[in-house]
């Protein structure tokens, strides 16, 4: 009897404390300014310049494509290098330079690591229902670049110490300790949605559909790769679903006209 007591006590409080953390989580993101609060403090007050972020995301990158295949040949080089350069020219201007880098992996996904390296699997290409799709996803990998949520991740997530380390060329060991960090943790919220309106507005100005995020939103709801729209709360990423509902929400200006990427998309995903 006085273990089930304490068996049901012990239920309570894991309830509790989830509860509490769920609301935390959800009212965290959405008064403005407030999620990220230790983000911004971190890379701007602290002063982290972009070419420190550059030197620190060169290190990660090195060891985190270490045991990792990475692809490339003509098809696929050449026609990435089009995506590249028709958001390049939506982008106008930036500060980092952007690298793509395709590995081998089976999970629909890119990642965007310090100083504006975006690592690209090959089902994300694979999986993208044409060009204009997945210069969608990059886009918004861009954004998460441009807006400097990556580093800022870091500095909250391993501290200065570890990053001051790495940019002074820091051992193995505090390198993965970082990357540890970096690929456990995922953006907030709020930085996912801001990523995804930089993104539309990015693939507007770049004359490709803004739409097209939402496109590979609900093919990912089709093939269930998202977590079920009941986690939401839980989740730090928005649901598919509220990401699909923005982009339909996204407003082109009016005279907008796309153009068609001029690619063999098909051609591009068999030659991975």
């Amino acid at each position: 009897m006085i273990k089930s007591s304490i068996l049901a006590d012990f239920f309570k409080l894991v309830a509790a404390f989830v509860i509490v953390w769920a609301v935390f989580t959800l009212v965290a993101d959405y008064i403005p300014g407030f999620s990220n609060v230790e983000f911004k403090k971190s890379s701007e007050s602290l002063g982290i310049s972009i070419e420190n972020e550059e030197r620190i995301g060169d290190l990660i990158l090195e060891m985190y494509l270490a045991d990792k295949t990475i692809v490339s040949n003509t098809t696929l080089d050449s026609g990435l290098l089009v995506i590249y350069n028709r958001l390049m020219e939506g982008l106008e201007e930036s500060k980092y330079e952007i690298k793509f880098y395709v590995v081998e992996s089976e999970m629909v996904n890119a990642m965007t690591f310090p100083g504006g390296n975006v690592v690209i699997n090959t089902s994300l290409i694979e999986f993208s229902d044409s060009p204009e799709e997945f210069a969608a996803v990059v886009a918004h990998e861009i954004g998460h670049t441009e807006l400097r949520h990556v580093i800022d991740r870091m500095a909250a997530e391993v501290g200065m110490t570890v990053l001051v380390s790495l940019i002074t060329g820091g051992d193995a060991t505090v390198i993965h300790e970082a990357i540890g960090a970096f690929i456990s943790n995922a953006f907030s919220r709020s930085q996912e949605s801001e990523a995804d309106l930089f993104g539309m507005e990015l693939l507007e100005r770049s004359h490709i559909d803004p739409k097209s995020i939402g496109q590979f939103f609900e093919r990912l709801n089709e093939s269930n790769l998202g977590f079920g729209e009941r986690l939401e709360l839980l989740m730090s990423h928005p649901h598919n679903n509220s990401r699909l509902e923005s982009s339909l929400q996204y407003q082109i200006e009016e005279g907008f006209s796309s153009r068609p990427l001029p690619l063999d998309w098909n051609r591009i995903k068999a030659s991975l």
